[in-house]
């Protein structure tokens, strides 16, 4: 249940465009991309010491050293370990100080070593040397939205600034299924306001009325938009056509490629599975009892989206997630290169989110039946020929 604190629940999203056709039975020629069987690097623990046990992960990166940043927003803080997982330091802290936060919801690197981490309460990007001290920061008090999220930094250090969702739009307007458009703006290194990027359609939300108040959460097999930014392109996967469209830093729109991927028939299971599986992430009773009344009131469509989230690999291949049934131990990626042409296919575990792709590694958050997180890297074997 969202509230103007939003939780989020629900499955990443994006439709299928073409055809709605079942994907099931369908053969896969592309070359095999595979990771290790165990993962190279993990942290991550229930009980010990507090400094390998992860709070609301936001984000996580490797440097160009191997150590492995992770940005914890549950305790306002960015903790560094070594390539073999030992703890080297922490930097931030509760706070709205310098190098302090109050909500941390995004973290990445520049070019080089340098590490910055957005604020989406203060409205703020933080700038961290290697060794975790504090350099400088940049506020955009003027930014659009009451949470704006950061979407990731162009390489002239421009960031990408998502509003975050219209709650005024959502308060006024009709109850029910809705989505809303979305306009990225640019934050200017020196924290002024640099114009829109670009437009698309937001998420799939459904909005109620509660007795406890105005609410919205994401439907079940709902569309969503993903954008990303690397380099001096801003990558955006719109889930009302099924494309994903490629604009450079100027917010100029430069071409547009299709997933691969296409659609499924949503199953009575799958509903069924759907459900239980967002009611066992709640152990509060009366939120329990809210979710069970928001799924029951929310419509089911009759095909899933075609994909379920977009990553950029160095190299500038785009990797789209299948949008994974919800009995699916393992989900495919496509890895398709700038002419849309598919490189290469990667079956991943479903329970791992995939936070970044390098050349050789993925790095990505996994929660077990206790919920503790760990953040885990696999190595990536590309097949020979592999771009």
């Amino acid at each position: 249940m969202h509230r103007i604190n939003r939780l989020v629940y629900g499955a990443l999203v994006l439709a299928a465009a073409c055809g709605r056709a079942s994907a099931e039975g369908t053969g896969n020629t592309d070359p095999e991309w595979t990771l290790s069987a165990e993962p190279t690097f993990s942290v991550g623990v229930a009980d010990g010491d507090p400094n390998y046990q992860l709070f609301n992960v936001a984000g996580a990166t490797r440097m160009p050293d191997g150590r492995v940043l992770v940005l914890n927003s549950g305790n306002s803080s960015v903790a560094a370990y070594d390539q073999g997982g030992r703890f080297l330091f922490s930097a931030g802290r509760k706070g709205q100080g310098p190098g302090e936060f109050e909500a941390p919801t995004w973290l990445g690197r520049t070019q080089g070593d340098t590490v910055a981490v957005w604020d989406e309460r203060l409205k703020r990007l933080s700038f961290f040397t290697a060794a975790g001290a504090f350099s400088r920061s940049v506020q955009a008090s003027n930014a659009d939205g009451m949470f704006p999220k950061a979407v990731g930094l162009f390489r002239d250090h421009t960031l990408a600034l998502d509003p975050g969702p219209n709650i005024m739009a959502m308060m006024q307007g009709e109850r029910g299924i809705r989505r809303d458009s979305v306009t990225l703006h640019r934050l200017r290194p020196d924290g002024s306001r640099g114009g829109s990027l670009a437009r698309y359609a937001g998420n799939e939300v459904h909005v109620a009325d509660r007795a406890t108040g105005f609410a919205w959460n994401d439907p079940p097999f709902a569309r969503q938009s993903f954008a990303v930014v690397t380099g001096d392109r801003l990558y955006v996967g719109d889930s009302g056509s099924g494309e994903i469209t490629l604009y450079s830093r100027e917010g100029t729109r430069e071409t547009v490629l299709r997933s691969p991927h296409v659609a499924w028939r949503v199953r009575p299971e799958d509903v069924e599975r759907y459900k239980a599986d967002q009611l066992a992430m709640i152990e509060e009773p009366e939120r329990k009892r809210e979710m069970e009344t928001t799924l029951e009131e929310s419509p089911v469509p009759e095909f899933a989206p075609a994909f379920g989230a977009l990553l950029v690999d160095p190299d500038q291949n785009i990797w789209v997630q299948a949008y994974p049934r919800p009995s699916e131990e393992r989900v495919r990626w496509a890895v398709i290169g700038q002419d849309g042409i598919t490189r290469a296919s990667v079956e991943i575990q479903r329970a791992v989110r995939v936070l970044e792709i390098g050349r050789d590694y993925v790095l990505g958050l996994r929660r077990d039946d206790l919920g503790v997180e760990k953040i885990e890297m696999y190595a990536l074997h590309r097949e020979s020929g592999g771009q």
